[in-house]
């Protein structure tokens, strides 16, 4: 401090530095430099930063007050190499700092050529939010993800493809199986990290190879507020956070660092346990942080688009072309008029890189068959004869609010109960089906409860986790259909009451069925309690069903049979019929008819119930 006041002799003839940074030292905008938020029960400030070099104060990390002070030092005190000054690495903090302070203290000016190169390359003007849909084959990319593009100033001229993107996610070992990486992601075993790459790069990710739609939401930010993002950027770009997939993820991090870029926002602060992406982009919405919106179609959802505008024996030509090059020398194919063909050879096409980018074959192994196509698309001399796809009319961000909370009334073999259930998360087979992709769920912590006559309270069932995915198969396309799920769940006969741990699963296929589908699934499960005989029991077993999915109503009808053959000897058939109306986006009721039976045991149960979304 006296090398500072001897520096800066003003200090002392008007207030000392203390005095100066007192009404900085619990600013909210300091906080969000910090990422600072409470923790624990006793709410206590902390940042959420887990690397040492972040920090100035030995105690940075959990004292704001004293990082204040060390930050301001050391930009008091000049740096023998200017890039490595305090100020060239933490360059939204010295701007922040300078502009708060201006009347104040004039703090030394400093030139950071690596950071000013760096920050020119974007030549930004504004931000857009990018929102990949949810893909259900990786589980870091269940719920969707989010990132930002920085369009230039030029972006009118030149295609936003080439703009930058800054990308958080978690840096995982490659080697990594994906239960140890469910695993670290849930337990904050992969440290977080930036990255910056051209968008074009994250769009050929997300759409071509994954196959996942891509919104685009741009941010109502000022030119001051997109330059202090950058800023902010460039200071955790090389730090570490621990990544969480359910708190502490892409869609969070990018919120703290749109916050630290600006005072008029605190959207951090309404998350605490479950940040999914979908949920903090609604967020922004309300808050008119989005001033327009723009729909990107996954290659998938582009060639199903093409295929409803083909009909039939033209489907059957492509796959052909496919399989066959020499189909477009037979008299089947010459006969087509110029619009037919041009339909098939886009189509077949299409179905090639879909196929091979999803299967990641190597380039030089389908160009040869590619070329043909475009050569006798483009000897055709005609525009395209498809439309592109629709843009949907309800976005994700406007579906159902992902945690739930029901109550219910059943009836069961004469006796009558009250059913509460909470969800944390986040979207089940026969919720509103709006801005959620068709034929999957995802479901985290579902705890449903039930009240008797007496007043007695019993856990009926918890789900830990629920995963499925029912993809219809077509002409072209052919995936496997699975499911998952995990937890707690209630069996009943004579002589058994008892809540008992379940894992179980299988695959099998859909069909397109009308407006709904037609699915076939081999199942497994492990049951475990101290009840059963061995203390687990393996059953293997099936499930048939119709699931209907409207945009104002649900329902399901389906069979489950299980066979429970080592540990345990006891065999399950199940029977459920479900109709789901929706009330409105965020409100719905159930009406569920089930009969199940255990052994000789049967037991029949009607429900009904209203369920709510938060």
């Amino acid at each position: 401090m006296l090398l500072i006041l001897f520096l800066f002799p003003g200090l002392a003839r008007t207030e000392s530095l203390s005095a100066i940074l007192a009404p900085l030292e619990n600013h909210r905008e300091w906080h969000a430099l910090l990422h600072f938020k409470p923790h624990g029960i006793n709410n206590a400030l902390r940042s959420e930063v887990d690397d040492d070099n972040f920090f100035l104060a030995e105690n940075g990390a959990t004292d704001a007050k004293s990082e204040l002070h060390a930050t301001v030092t050391a930009f008091l005190t000049k740096a023998e190499i200017m890039d490595q000054s305090a100020a060239c690495k933490f360059p939204a903090r010295y701007h922040w700092i300078k502009t708060k302070l201006k009347e104040q203290l004039e703090l030394p000016k400093y030139q950071c050529k690596q950071f000013e190169s760096w920050f020119a390359g974007f030549d930004a003007q504004s931000l857009t939010l990018i929102y990949p849909a949810s893909y259900l084959n990786s589980p870091s990319s269940m719920f969707g993800h989010t990132l930002i593009r920085v369009n230039p100033s030029n972006a009118k001229q030149s295609s936003s493809l080439l703009a930058y993107s800054i990308n958080y996610a978690a840096n995982a070992d490659p080697d990594d199986n994906e239960l140890v990486f469910s695993w670290k992601g849930l337990t904050g075993g992969y440290p977080g990290g930036l990255s910056v790459l051209r968008y074009y790069e994250k769009v050929n990710e997300y759409s071509s190879i994954e196959n996942r739609d891509i919104w685009e939401y741009d941010l109502n930010l000022t030119h001051e507020e997109v330059s202090q993002f950058l800023r902010h950027s460039w200071e955790i770009k090389n730090i570490r956070f621990d990544y969480f997939f359910f708190d502490e993820n892409c869609a969070y991090r990018i919120l703290t660092m749109v916050d630290a870029a600006t005072p008029r926002f605190n959207i951090e602060s309404q998350f605490s346990l479950f940040a999914a992406p979908v949920d903090t982009i609604r967020l922004l919405a309300k808050q008119d942080i989005v001033s327009s919106t723009l729909y990107r179609p996954s290659m998938a959802k582009i060639l199903k688009s093409q295929i409803k505008q083909t009909s039939e024996p033209l489907s059957k030509i492509a796959i052909n072309l496919v399989d066959v090059p020499e189909t477009a020398e037979s008299k089947v194919y010459q006969e087509l008029t110029a619009i037919e063909q041009a339909k098939v050879l886009e189509l077949a096409y299409g179905f090639i890189r879909y196929t091979d980018k999803k299967e990641k074959i190597p380039l030089k192994n389908r160009t040869k068959k590619s070329l043909s196509l475009l050569s006798k698309r483009a000897k055709l001399g005609i525009v395209s004869p498809f439309e592109a796809p629709n843009t949907p009319e309800v976005r994700d961000d406007q579906g159902h609010q992902s945690s739930r909370i029901s109550v219910g009334v059943t009836d069961e073999t004469s006796s009558q109960y009250l059913d509460l259930g909470l969800r944390a998360s986040y979207h089940d087979l026969l919720d509103p089906s709006v801005g959620y992709p068709r034929g999957s769920e995802i479901e985290m912590a579902d705890l449903q409860l039930r009240i008797d006559e007496d007043g007695g309270i019993k856990v009926q069932e918890f789900t830990l986790v629920n995963i499925t995915s029912l993809s219809p198969r077509t002409t072209f396309f052919s995936p496997i259909s699975w499911r998952v799920s995990g937890g707690i769940k209630r069996y009943k006969n004579e002589l058994l009451d008892q809540a008992i741990g379940f894992l179980d699963g299988g695959s099998g296929v859909s069909y397109p069925a009308g407006e709904g589908l037609i699915f076939g699934l081999g199942e497994g499960e492990l049951n475990a309690d101290s009840d059963i005989d061995k203390g687990y029991a393996v059953g293997v077993g099936l499930q048939l069903g119709y699931l209907y999915q409207g945009s104002k109503a649900q329902g399901l009808l389906s069979y489950q049979y299980r066979d429970f053959f080592s540990g345990g000897n006891y065999r399950i058939h199940n029977v459920k019929a479900v109709l789901a109306l929706n009330l409105s986006v965020d409100a719905q009721t159930r009406l569920t008819l089930e009969q199940t039976k255990l052994d000789n045991n049967r037991n029949l149960t009607s429900k009904i119930e209203y369920a709510h979304y938060f």
